[in-house]
């Protein structure tokens, strides 16, 4: 069984772009080959928790980073997925590479990196990965260029139930208000 950790929040409530990256992922890996640890704030998300082998780490008032950190260490996780900003990825990034801890990184990048500073510890989550992905093209081919890294893609997709193409009424309704704005602007 392979052990993945993410600094994700499992929470329902939390709608953080990264956050619901990271639920939609775990909520789709086999139970069957993939044990999976996350963090935890509140109500898990149904789809994470329903999920055998899944471990939310709780949220305290206090020592938080600390605790999680020492869990990671002592459970022998195989691969960091998604390293963040964070307090903890910077700990994990640090342990990594002083204890040669043999866990892969693999580095999801969501943003444009192209003339943009960026945070240090998202920096070396990219230059130290074993894996660095976007999610388009584009962030992928601005990852490579700008690191020099060997990038791959894949997409976040679109939940289905959320999203679906518009109605021909409605497609017909925004084409005819695009050319009547575009006509007054002429004027």
């Amino acid at each position: 069984m392979i052990t993945i950790f993410t600094p994700s929040f499992a929470d329902e409530a939390n709608t953080n772009a990264q956050n619901l990256t990271g639920k939609e992922v775990v909520s789709r890996l086999s139970s069957d080959r993939f044990r999976v640890m996350m963090l935890g704030d509140g109500v898990p998300d149904p789809r994470v928790l329903a999920r055998p082998n899944t471990e939310i780490l709780p949220f305290r008032r206090s020592g938080n980073t600390a605790r999680w950190l020492t869990r990671l260490l002592l459970s022998r996780i195989d691969i960091y997925f998604f390293p963040r900003t964070g307090l903890l990825d910077s700990l994990f990034l640090f342990s990594r590479r002083w204890l040669r801890l043999p866990v892969a990184l693999v580095t999801y990048v969501v943003t444009d990196v192209e003339g943009r500073t960026l945070d240090p510890i998202m920096t070396r989550g990219i230059l130290e990965a074993d894996s660095v992905v976007g999610n388009s093209r584009y962030v992928s081919q601005m990852v490579a260029d700008r690191f020099g890294v060997s990038t791959g893609t894949i997409y976040d997709g679109v939940r289905q139930d959320w999203f679906y193409p518009a109605r021909p009424a409605v497609v017909a309704a925004h084409s005819a208000l695009c050319r009547f704005i575009s006509a007054s602007q002429a004027s």
